[in-house]
């Protein structure tokens, strides 16, 4: 929620967007905030949070920092085929910086599914997206693609990637800050290559995993 506050107080001097990438927050998530407040969900799961951390830093005597406490912030980045709705990249990383987190991510995806002629490349405005080394990766990576970015203020544009990682925090547990930076790695990467592509039935594609999906329109 400080960020959220942050955000509402220097609107005259940075965008939304600018200062959602910065925190590592979603902008859709902030104007949810400034329209209806926090949600008594959230307070009660900001509350457990700030119980689990006096509990850690009362049982290390204060000797542990804030790196030490929740291991840092991780961003994960990824790259869904609304055809299929597949997960075809994803970059796990510990900053925002474009070269760990959209470039990366994209390269995954072209390596795993290589671009066709009248591919679209949608996303939101992040600064990410907006960067040098990602137009130059996208570029390098599928020459013949069109560009797609949601319009200012307007959430449902991304709605597709809102879905998934609203998808993400309620099916797979350890998200709230109990575990090490290396075991959300390990969870994360189980639940989307061998869960969620691979298992999990999606309603958007007949109530089928995408790796079935693909593989039944190719046969």
């Amino acid at each position: 929620m400080t960020a959220y506050k942050f955000i509402q107080a220097n609107l005259g001097t940075w965008t939304v967007m600018e200062m959602a990438a910065l925190f590592g927050v979603s902008a859709c998530a902030y104007y949810r905030w400034a329209k209806h407040g926090v949600s008594l969900r959230r307070r009660d799961e900001d509350a457990r949070l700030l119980e689990l951390i006096r509990g850690i830093v009362a049982k290390h005597k204060r000797r542990y920092g804030s790196l030490r406490v929740l291991g840092g912030w991780l961003y994960l980045t990824v790259v869904l085929d609304l055809h299929d709705r597949k997960v075809v990249g994803w970059a796990f990383s510990d900053r925002m910086d474009a070269g760990v987190t959209v470039v990366a991510a994209l390269g995954m995806s072209v390596k795993n599914r290589p671009p066709l002629p009248g591919l679209i490349f949608h996303s939101d405005r992040g600064s990410q997206y907006c960067s040098h080394a990602f137009r130059d990766a996208l570029q390098a990576g599928c020459p013949d693609v069109r560009r797609s970015m949601s319009r200012k203020g307007e959430c449902w544009d991304n709605a597709c990637a809102e879905s998934f990682f609203a998808t993400l925090k309620r099916e797979l547990d350890g998200l709230d800050g109990r575990r090490s930076a290396a075991e959300v790695r390990r969870s994360v990467f189980m639940y989307i290559e061998t869960y969620y592509n691979r298992v999990r039935a999606h309603s958007a594609i007949d109530f089928v995993a995408p790796d079935v999906f693909k593989l039944g329109r190719v046969a």
